[in-house]
């Protein structure tokens, strides 16, 4: 064969492949974007929800509405909306608690008495179980200055123990005194068990000195029945005058510990003026309980002075084991 003539053959063969049209192209192009659109595009989130009350749902959406574009054309749809949920809630102020109330001085909450007004008594005691044979009774206080006028006889302030039958009554005390004479003011101190002893005596006032501002300790202890101590201690001028007593009469139950200012005048004479007086580190202790604040003994009591007049003094709560007897007129 002729060269030439195979080599115009090979020249006028067909092409493998056409050529698309670019308008054809275009078209197909668009309907793939359009394809993948409709396949990619999510509608919002819906949620549905259960009544509180019954087994019913509905749909519901978090938006108004919405709206696709395909193929050059809007669909918008309305689904109905969810309801706005309530806020969280947040943090309320609480109305600050009550205080807790006043404490012993061993942290017991002190369930405060009120106070009983009459009488020339004021100021605390308790009540003695019957079954009681060890007891003691102790306090701490300044001499009150007294002023002196018209019949005053005078005030005494002091601890102690009562016991006995109606007609047998007899009380082991120990404490200082202020004593109007004349109009004019004396102070000693004494001990006494009243009922047992005759006639009421101070101690020697040279040997035992006392005066308006000393400060005192004093106790009564019964270490059984019948048999009590009584130990007072001035503490400013270093002196202690200790007492043995016994009960030599009917012993009956006791009655009531005592830590109280009284009016010497009793239900006859009006009371006389003094300073304000403070009763610190009360105590009581029974059987074998232990020393513990007097704010815990049982069937706690509080009096303030009263006769036939107005109330003559006032009588304060008990506040760390400590109280405090004021004057308010005769």
């Amino acid at each position: 064969m002729d060269p030439q003539t195979d080599k115009h053959k090979k020249t006028q063969r067909a092409p493998r492949f056409k050529i698309i049209p670019k308008k054809l192209l275009t078209s197909g192009l668009l309907l793939i974007v359009l394809f993948l659109l409709t396949i990619f595009v999510q509608k919002p989130q819906t949620i549905t929800e259960q009544a509180a009350t019954g087994n019913q749902t509905s749909s519901c959406s978090p938006v108004p509405f919405y709206c696709l574009i395909l193929g050059g054309q809007k669909t918008c749809t309305h689904p109905p909306l969810c309801p706005t949920p309530p806020p969280p809630t947040a943090f309320v102020a609480q109305k600050a608690p009550p205080p807790p109330p006043k404490k012993a001085t061993n942290g017991t909450p002190v369930k405060q008495p009120v106070c009983g007004i009459g009488g020339y008594y004021s100021g605390y005691s308790d009540q003695v179980p019957a079954n009681t044979t060890k007891l003691s009774v102790s306090t701490a206080w300044t001499v009150s200055a007294t002023t002196c006028s018209g019949n005053a006889v005078g005030i005494s302030q002091w601890p102690g123990v009562e016991g006995g039958a109606l007609n047998n009554l007899w009380l082991a005390q120990t404490g200082t005194y202020g004593y109007c004479v004349g109009g004019a003011i004396s102070y000693f101190s004494w001990a006494i068990l009243v009922g047992v002893e005759k006639p009421f005596t101070g101690l020697p006032t040279n040997q035992y000195p006392t005066k308006p501002g000393d400060k005192y300790s004093a106790s009564v202890v019964m270490s059984s029945p019948r048999h009590f101590t009584s130990t007072l201690t001035n503490i400013t001028r270093g002196w202690t005058y200790t007492k043995p007593m016994t009960v030599t009469t009917q012993f009956d139950p006791i009655y009531n510990d005592f830590i109280i200012l009284e009016n010497e005048g009793h239900t006859t004479q009006p009371l006389t003026k003094f300073t304000p007086a403070t009763f610190s580190q009360n105590t009581f202790s029974l059987n074998s309980s232990g020393i513990q604040p007097f704010a815990k003994a049982p069937g706690l009591g509080c009096v303030a002075s009263k006769q036939t007049g107005p109330q003559e003094t006032a009588v304060s709560n008990l506040i760390n084991g400590n109280f405090t007897i004021t004057w308010l007129h005769p």
